[in-house]
């Protein structure tokens, strides 16, 4: 008896080994960040086996895997989560962000209210890793929203969708590994997605134009079980938390660079990119003021007061520039 409590106590959370699983392949940007902070828990005597590309769970699979205890850790993408409350659809609301200056403030503003509700998931936020903003990619140059009336739009998501039907275009759902597929046979002929998405889908081969919009910057998080969190030793807590934050600083500055190194692979390739017409711009940001504002309906008092003082701070730093 006392043999199998000896096995017992050494395969509990407190020997500090933790399974970790994200959607992702290893030559993505999200995943080796994920690899070499592991690489620095062990340093800390904390154990972290990580699980890529979908190999235990896939990605639509991970949230609840966590919150039931199959496995301790995981990432995931925010806007999977976007029908579990309106606070999780705030990630993926166009127009609202331009830059990554003003994704970090807002994400900085917003992270206590998606800490809550994680924690009342039984979920312990880790950090948040940015994915490079979102670009137009179309066949045909975009001066404006008319140039888009009636075209097919993919969309992957309500929010994407409802953006699309904004724009006067019509939503085709369509999932990131059919993309050339999708354009090359007709079913769509714009998309909005990240310049990583643009070169893993070789968008040279069926669209010539890529209008950097920056429509909104998505972010994956990392989060783990609260109860395998709390079994783990004191040191093996404080290691994770202090490694997340370091590694949340990263994974903003690896963001950045992906996206100015796969957007020099699209001109590379001979794709047009161009920023928005003035006229262009100034109707996405109207689509998006409308989109804010149906999210407000729906969405808490806290989180208006977030955005009030997100707003204000936005207009200060672009008075500053």
């Amino acid at each position: 008896m006392k043999k199998y409590l000896f096995i017992l106590f050494f395969l509990s959370p407190l020997c500090n080994a933790l399974d970790l699983v994200t959607a992702y392949s290893d030559n993505i940007y999200h995943t080796q960040n994920l690899r070499a902070m592991a690489k620095a828990l062990k340093s800390d005597d904390v154990e972290i086996t990580l699980h890529p590309a979908a190999s235990l769970y896939k990605a639509n699979e991970i949230y609840r895997a966590i919150r039931t205890g199959q496995v301790a850790m995981g990432e995931i993408f925010i806007g999977l989560l976007a029908n579990q409350d309106p606070l999780y659809q705030l990630d993926n609301l166009p127009f609202l962000v331009e830059n990554f200056e003003q994704a970090q403030q807002l994400w900085q503003l917003s992270r206590p209210l998606l800490a809550q509700k994680l924690i009342e998931d039984g979920l312990i936020l880790l950090f948040a890793a940015p994915w490079p903003p979102q670009g137009l990619f179309s066949q045909k140059t975009i001066n404006s929203i008319e140039d888009l009336k009636n075209s097919k739009m993919r969309a992957y998501s309500a929010i994407t969708a409802d953006l699309a039907s904004l724009l006067g275009a019509n939503p085709v759902s369509i999932q990131a590994a059919e993309i050339a597929q999708a354009f090359s046979t007709g079913m769509i002929d714009n998309m909005f997605t990240s310049p990583s998405t643009g070169v893993s889908s070789r968008a040279w081969d069926f669209a010539q134009h890529y209008t950097d919009t920056q429509a909104w910057i998505p972010k994956n998080i990392l989060v783990i079980n609260k109860a395998i969190f709390n079994d783990l030793s004191p040191a093996a807590k404080q290691s994770i938390l202090l490694q997340a934050k370091e590694f949340e600083r990263k994974a903003w500055l690896l963001a950045e660079q992906e996206t100015a190194i796969k957007t020099a692979i699209l001109v590379k390739n001979g794709m047009v990119v161009s920023k928005p017409t003035p006229r262009l711009e100034t109707q996405l940001n109207q689509i998006g003021h409308s989109m804010l504002d149906d999210w407000l309906e729906i969405s808490p008092q806290s989180s208006h007061d977030m955005i009030k003082h997100f707003l204000h701070k936005k207009t200060a730093m672009q008075s500053h520039d």
